[in-house]
């Protein structure tokens, strides 16, 4: 680096960034708030959820109030999970029905089969409903915890 012209041999800016590099920056700058995503002024598209998988337990033992605090935060996605309508329908049919197959669910909930293997697969991952296979069909019914849902929801559901 040279001093610079005022002699007091400190180095200053126009000596460190040449001209033509600070109007590349300029430009650069114009541009920031430009994503290549984003073209054509659509707002960029929302991120994926992420799925709604009660989290296993830490095998390391915590303080009683971390485990509550766990074990609030589980019992509010189990919540969230059921929150729709759909689900709360295939959880009550398979406690009252037991092992049930994808077409009778279909036709119980009145809804199409990919819809409901959607929802049935949220209720898998969540260790809500057991699947089964039998031949070509696949065959759900409630696990343990699904019991005691569908005991829940009955209290809850006015006839």
């Amino acid at each position: 680096m040279t001093p610079s012209a005022d002699g007091n041999g400190e180095t200053s800016m126009e000596d460190v960034v040449p001209a033509a590099t600070a109007t590349a920056t300029k430009v650069k700058k114009s541009r920031a708030g430009k994503s290549p995503r984003n073209r054509g002024g659509r707002p960029p598209k929302a991120m994926p959820t992420a799925r709604m998988a009660v989290p296993a337990a830490q095998p390391a033992r915590k303080v009683p109030v971390a485990e509550k605090k766990q074990g609030i935060y589980r019992a509010a996605l189990l919540l969230k999970l059921i929150s729709e309508p759909s689900r709360v329908a295939i959880v009550q049919m398979l406690s009252e029905q037991g092992a049930t197959n994808v077409t009778a669910i279909c036709k119980g909930i009145c809804q199409g089969q990919p819809a409901t293997s959607h929802h049935l697969a949220l209720l898998r991952h969540s260790g809500i409903v057991m699947p089964s296979r039998s031949g070509k069909s696949n065959y759900y019914s409630l696990s343990e915890q699904g019991k005691v849902l569908a005991r829940v929801i009955e209290k809850l559901v006015v006839e």
